[in-house]
Formats: structure tokens, sequence, C-alpha cells
């Protein structure tokens, strides 16, 4: 699914961007205490079920959030719908035996997002790669609907912020989610900071949340 940015947010949207399903791993509600050996069987199938996602060019990044919580991780797809990417997790072992579930999103991403790990992963799944951990901002709704103007803001100051962000982007039609960012490497407070003088959080559309995404760094793009 690609979109060509208007003509308005040209200046501050990547000129051709990408819709993507973007999932947080939440852990499950009904998740037990199981044997360690049993657990790590699960996710040594939950790595492999991921293993074969990348191999078929349908996930595109992934990994672990580091702050204890419900939220344990992310997935983002490349998918023709949410139903799809859903069906897809589906399948995951870790999903199967009620380890984890998926709170899925359509997400407006740039479209290199993913590559070139992507294909690498899938030429060579034994391909090398490095983790980092990054920085990640969730701005959250809150029930003031923010107007056509604060979004327009939002994307001027997102524009001027290039040199700290890996990648950023709105969320599409979510109920509880406006858009996410991927900041380079900094405190935890430096990137809270700058995410709570934002128009959306400013003007009291959006609560900030900050979290520490393990993550291949060669699959966030590097503007």
């Amino acid at each position: 699914m690609r979109y060509i940015a208007p003509l308005l947010l040209i200046a501050t949207l990547p000129a051709l961007a990408e819709d993507l399903c973007f999932g947080f791993l939440n852990s499950h509600p009904d998740r037990k205490q199981i044997p360690q050996a049993e657990a790590e069987e699960i996710q040594k199938g939950h790595l492999a079920h991921m293993g074969n996602m990348v191999k078929a060019g349908r996930l595109l990044s992934a990994g672990p959030l580091m702050e204890a919580g419900t939220l344990r991780g992310i997935v983002v797809y490349r998918c023709a719908s949410l139903e799809e990417a859903a069906a897809w997790t589906a399948k995951d072992p870790a999903v199967i035996n009620k380890r984890l579930t998926l709170d899925l999103h359509l997400w407006r991403g740039p479209d290199n997002f993913g590559q070139p790990l992507a294909a690498q992963l899938k030429a060579d799944p034994n391909a090398k790669y490095e983790m980092t951990k990054l920085p990640l901002i969730l701005f959250r709704k809150t029930s003031s609907a923010g107007t056509a103007d604060v979004l327009t803001k939002q994307r001027v100051e997102v524009s001027k912020l290039q040199n700290k962000l890996r990648t950023s982007g709105p969320f599409l039609n979510s109920k509880d989610l406006a858009e996410i960012w991927v900041l380079r490497d900094m405190p935890l407070e430096e990137a809270t900071k700058l995410a709570q003088n934002m128009p959306l959080a400013k003007g009291g559309y959006a609560t900030v949340q900050t979290l520490t995404w393990f993550v291949a760094d060669e699959s966030i793009p590097k503007p």
C-alpha cells in the first residue's frame, strides 16, 4: 500500500510513504508460569516463526521493548490489510500458547522502512546484523480532538528534528494512537522532552509514552 504525499505536506513527509501494519506484542492476560524448558521451546518457535516471516518478505522489523510491563515487543509487517497481518501472527507459537497477544494498527511510514535488512535476510537468513537500543515515542490520543491546523504544525515541527529522528509517522484511523517516533540513540529524558514540546502534546491532544526498543539497527532508516 503506497501513498504519494499531497502537495501541502510534501516538505514535511517523505515524498513516497508506505502504509504498514504496526503491531504491539502484549503479555497475554492468561499468561501463566511454565517450566523453563517449555518457555525456551516456545521462544525458539517464536523466533523461527518470525524468521519465516522475514524470508517471505512480510516482516520488516521486530524486537522486544525493554521496559517491564504489558507491552513486550513490536512487529512491523508489509501487508495488504490488518486482517492479513493478524492471520500471520496467529500462527506464532507464542500466540498459540497464550504467551503473547497482538494489537495491530495501520501506520504510514517511509517506504524504505525495514531496508536493507529485509532484503539481506530474505536472501540469506544467516546474514549478520547489529541489534541496538533506540528510544521510541508513542503519542497516545486524549479525549481532545486535534484540528487539521495542529496536525500540520506537528508535521512542521517534526521536520525540524530530522537530525534526531530515525523514523516517524502517523497512525491511520487508530482510536488510541496518533503517531510514533524512533529516535537516534539518546537519553530517554531527552527524547521525552522533545516529544512533550510538540504541538500534539503541548495542546493536550496526546500524551507521551517513552519506551526503549531493542531492534536491528539496519532495519530502521538512517536519514
